[in-house]
């Protein structure tokens, strides 16, 4: 009498997976594996472009700054010379018109703290429209490009 044959290999194990559970294990940490690349790819980019713009606005941005000081300066020392007459009350009504209808959110004919409260929400749904990951990143890089560098 012969024992009768086991065949072990097609056989399901109770303690490991069979070949189906196999492939969607492999799945599962496949994209895991794929999402957190991905992610922090994005965080290091973020991260990269934060420094790069700190850098960009510390260096340019000094010069800039400068720049428009002297511009202003000699517009004024222009001025007082009489060579430019600089209507400043229509610069006001023209730019204080047009800043209370852009800041009148809820076009009530005043600037309130509902309008602040307005643009805070709507400025914080556009911050987290681009991801709050690529917003860390970028205020990381910011800050060490600004601060470190």
């Amino acid at each position: 009498m012969s024992a009768p044959t086991q065949d072990l290999e097609n056989q399901t194990q109770p303690l490991l997976p069979n070949s189906t559970e196999t492939k969607d294990v492999e799945h599962w940490t496949k994209r895991t594996a794929r999402s957190l690349y991905a992610s922090i790819t994005h965080v290091g980019a973020s991260l990269l472009f934060g420094l790069v713009t700190a850098i960009c606005l510390k260096s340019v941005g000094q010069t800039l700054a400068i720049a428009l000081v002297l511009l202003f300066i000699g517009f004024q020392v222009l001025a007082y010379y009489g060579f430019v007459n600089f209507k400043w009350s229509s610069v006001v009504s023209n730019v204080g018109s047009g800043l209370s209808r852009t800041m009148d959110i809820n076009n009530d004919g005043r600037v309130d703290l509902q309008d602040v409260r307005l643009a805070c929400t709507s400025f914080w749904k556009w911050v987290i429209s681009w991801g709050v990951l690529s917003v860390a990143g970028f205020a990381l890089g910011f800050y060490l490009g600004w601060k470190l560098l």
